[in-house]
């Protein structure tokens, strides 16, 4: 589970990529009100290992370090 929060609304995209910057997941690409937000992430298809979740917004960009096991 990705919990996130918004303090406005804005355009949100939200990808998870590999150790080597390879897109593995586009989690969501879109308008999204203020508040708090959850998305499931069904990593069952991905082998283990580290992966990065990047939160971008015109505000900034937020990567966190995903580890899969």
């Amino acid at each position: 589970m990705i919990t996130y929060r918004l303090n406005t609304a804005l355009p949100v995209e939200i990808t998870v990529y590999d150790v080597t910057g390879r897109t593995v997941a586009r989690l969501h690409q879109g308008w999204q009100p203020a508040g708090k937000h959850q998305l499931l992430f069904a990593r069952e298809a991905l082998p283990s290992g580290v992966y990065f979740c990047q939160l971008r917004t015109p505000e900034g960009t937020t990567t966190r370090k995903l580890v899969i096991q």
